[in-house]
């Protein structure tokens, strides 16, 4: 073979090697970078959800801190204030960071926050909110010995749900096969004593399904819900009921009403002769600068008695009525950076007030009627005060107690 031609054909395999060896190299480098890309992308959102958590955390941090502060300022200064309302500025307005700007501020004020977001070193974002929980309605109640709260409750629910069914049409739709009145006493089973349906027959027949074979769990558990995420388990609950229902019920509530609080629907349910109208009397006297809320039961029955209320009757059932401060608080933090955000959701307790409400409450009912569970004649059981009697001096020095440190938390869910 001449020797031209052996030198073109290695020639020719040389080319077509490094042809397939650029190719190998190209699709390597591709398919490396693309690789890369990804990875990077995962650890960016992945530092991006940790800041946005940490962010969150912060907020319901400052959130705890400013709980805590209304409880020791309250408890120090509370009687020397005529408004308790002006205490709850400490909780109840929202915050945020960075702080928002308005349009109208001036550029130094604009200058001295972007001064301070730099020295903070803080990149993320978070807002924060505490509500009072006693705002809602008390799920529980459905099983309260107080005829009016449990009526009230169920009338609460049931509203809730024909109005959606009324109101909107793609939730109707979905939605169109919904019973409310069963679906209602559904969960009104729950929490009852007893074992009999108010849909008629028996409460289980409709868990048999769901309950595995050879257990012992029973449903529906005749006790109280323990979280509200429970009512997901409700026989015929769906995501689009709960969340109709969730937002206006918690499991946090105060066995009673806080007068000062309280929206429309729970101060209607004290009494059938509080209307509507009157309840938004009510709420207006409250929110007057120049009288402010209701400083006590005289002051309030005083009140309702001048705008038609007949105080001789009203209240037959005896609802627990409280005038003191909240000590039971929601609160809610989103944090955010990035594209990625997290949201915590926390419910604090002041325990210590707690206590002595409902110590009160339990000595004002010994007071009117005697504690049916006490045996008069049973010299080892250490007898109760008379009424009338001053307390014990241990008992008047906790009047301004609270709880110290950090709030008791009843509940913290991260999402």
């Amino acid at each position: 073979m001449p020797r031209h031609k052996i030198q073109s054909d290695n020639q020719g395999v040389a080319l077509l090697t490094a042809l397939f060896a650029v190719i190998i190299i190209s699709y390597l480098s591709v398919e490396i970078s693309y690789e890369a890309g990804i990875e990077y992308r995962l650890a960016k959102n992945k530092i991006d959800e940790i800041k946005a958590s940490y962010a969150a955390k912060s907020g319901a941090e400052l959130s705890l801190l400013r709980v805590a502060i209304y409880k020791q300022v309250s408890a120090q200064f509370g009687e020397q204030i005529p408004n308790p309302k002006l205490l709850d500025m400490i909780w109840s307005f929202p915050f945020a960071w960075p702080p928002a700007v308005g349009e109208d501020a001036s550029m130094g004020t604009k200058e001295e926050i972007n001064t301070i977001r730099e020295d903070t070193m803080q990149d993320a974002m978070w807002s924060t909110q505490i509500l009072s929980e006693s705002t809602k309605f008390d799920i529980n109640d459905l099983n309260s010995p107080v005829e009016s709260l449990q009526k009230a409750i169920r009338e609460k629910l049931t509203t809730l749900l024909k109005n959606r069914l009324d109101k909107e049409d793609a939730w109707a739709e979905r939605n169109r096969d919904l019973k409310v009145d069963e679906i209602v006493n559904n969960i009104i089973d729950w929490v009852d004593a007893d074992s009999e349906s108010l849909n008629g027959g028996d409460e289980g027949r409709n868990y048999q399904n769901v309950i595995p074979e050879g257990s012992d769990l029973a449903l529906p558990p005749n006790r109280d819900f323990k979280t509200l995420e429970e009512l997901h388990m409700v026989d015929g609950m769906t995501d689009d009921i709960y969340d109709v229902i969730a937002p206006v019920v918690t499991i946090y509530g105060v066995k009673g009403v806080n007068v000062n609080y309280a929206e429309s629907d729970l101060l209607r349910a004290i009494d059938p002769q509080i209307t509507e109208e009157i309840a938004g009397e009510i709420i207006s006297r409250r929110k007057n600068p120049d009288t402010g809320p209701f400083k006590d039961l005289e002051d309030f029955e005083g009140f309702i008695k001048g705008i038609g209320v007949d105080t001789s009757t009203y209240n037959e059932n005896k609802l627990p009525l409280r005038f003191k401060k909240e000590f039971n608080f929601r609160i809610s933090s989103i944090g955010s950076f990035g594209n990625q955000t997290k949201e915590i959701v926390a419910i604090v307790f002041d325990i210590t007030n707690a206590k002595a409400e409902i110590t009160k409450l339990l000595e004002e009912q010994i007071k009117q009627g005697g504690d049916p569970d006490e045996d008069e004649d049973d010299p080892s059981q250490p007898r109760k005060p008379a009424p009338g009697n001053n307390p014990p001096k241990e008992d008047a020095d906790k009047k301004d107690s609270f709880d110290k440190g950090r709030p008791t938390i009843l509940y913290w869910k991260e999402s």
